[in-house]
């Protein structure tokens, strides 16, 4: 007498699922218009990122520019309260002043002086914040283009408004916040599809 086991093993159980769309109404185009615009959008914010340190550079540059001006004009006080001290000091030597004169101009030399000393320590955090924006240590020295004595041009050739309107076109800023405005709608045009 034989005898029959009969057992089924199911190993990989079969299923078919089909998915398909017929008709999107544009979602897809929306989500593909959604995903372009934000990439521009992250492009845009990444060339705003230099602009803001090109900025801070030029920004900080500046700044040391102006306490080395401070500076020479400074010194140029200086070098004006000792003249006006050595001519009153020599009046009082021939009766001509009073001590109290004299008195005043060593009290304007001394301003003056700590003008120069107070301005000196500007124009070192000025070129310290250039440094540090430049990512150098600030013992490292620097030498610095005096602008004042480039020439400016004659004219502008091109209209105002044209060099405002370029002006605003190259603003990463603005244009990554176009960009993310263009993202939104794309993302309405998807919602409204759905």
């Amino acid at each position: 007498m034989t005898r029959f086991y009969h057992q089924d093993l199911a190993t990989f159980p079969a299923t078919l699922s089909v998915n398909y769309t017929l008709f999107d109404f544009g979602a897809r185009g929306a989500r593909i218009d959604q995903a372009k615009a934000n990439l521009l959008a992250a492009d845009f914010t990444f060339n705003d990122a230099h602009r803001r340190i090109i900025f801070q550079v030029a920004d900080a540059y500046y700044r040391l520019l102006d306490a080395m001006s401070q500076e020479e004009a400074a010194q140029e006080t200086l070098s004006d309260a000792q003249t006006v001290q050595q001519a009153i000091e020599a009046r009082l030597a021939n009766g001509l002043a009073t001590l109290p004169d004299v008195l005043e101009a060593r009290a304007a030399r001394a301003q003056a002086r700590y003008e120069v000393a107070s301005i000196r320590g500007l124009e070192e955090i000025a070129h310290a914040v250039l440094a540090s924006v430049l990512g150098i240590a600030p013992s490292v020295p620097l030498r610095i283009e005096d602008i004042s004595k480039v020439s400016l041009p004659e004219s502008v050739e091109e209209p105002l408004q044209t060099i405002i309107a370029r002006a605003l076109s190259q603003r990463p800023d603005l244009l990554a916040g176009v960009a993310r405005l263009r993202s939104a709608d794309a993302a309405v045009r998807e919602t409204r599809a759905a």
